[in-house]
């Protein structure tokens, strides 16, 4: 199965016995082609920037749980209507349209 899923893109690695990419740390995604971007965990002082063309799909995850009290604020932009999608404590299954806490629309 993985040869067709690019052989994991070499961003992981395929297991054979459940017929899936298994992603190293830091990639996503049935082959593992999405780069997850890191939110630094300094509390409320961290800022990212993406400039997204066409269609995307961007994964943020915190670097480390925030210290009790502490909050960060995340603005995104964009020069078209974009969904943005946020799931909370679950490191097993990445946000979709069906799977998510969080959603906005355009």
């Amino acid at each position: 199965m993985c040869k067709y899923m690019n052989n994991c893109n070499r961003n992981g690695i395929c297991n054979i016995e459940i017929g899936r990419c298994v992603c190293n740390e830091g990639f996503m995604g049935a082959d593992c082609s999405v780069r997850i971007i890191a939110i630094p965990s300094n509390g409320s002082n961290a800022s990212l920037t993406n400039q997204v063309s066409g269609i995307d799909y961007l994964y943020y995850q915190l670097a480390q749980p925030l210290p009790a009290g502490n909050n960060f604020v995340i603005t995104l932009s964009a020069s078209n209507p974009i969904d943005v999608y946020i799931k909370t404590n679950d490191n097993v299954s990445e946000p979709t349209e069906f799977n998510h806490e969080v959603a906005i629309y355009k």
